[in-house]
């Protein structure tokens, strides 16, 4: 497996927190209607990676899934029958 550019000379602990916030970020954009921005999760968490960093991380994720992030839950069905 080949390193990322922007990953190379990090420590494990800064990149599996870059990992977890990118997730976190793509899960609120995808279910809540407001959230927080990139630079103020970066400021809260204190990670050491830019704005830019972020993006790339967030566009790997996504190509890595195949920008397929859309999955249906046992409360979407729920949901759709009880109305």
């Amino acid at each position: 497996m080949t390193k990322i550019r922007y990953l190379q000379g990090h420590n494990k602990h800064d990149i599996v927190s870059l990992v977890a916030l990118t997730s976190i970020f793509l899960s609120a954009k995808y279910l809540e209607k407001t959230y927080p921005g990139i630079g103020q999760l970066l400021s809260y968490t204190g990670i050491p990676f830019s704005y830019d960093n972020f993006i790339a991380q967030e566009k790997d994720m996504l190509e890595s899934l195949g920008w397929k992030i859309q999955f249906i839950s046992l409360n979407n069905v729920l949901g759709h029958f009880q109305c």
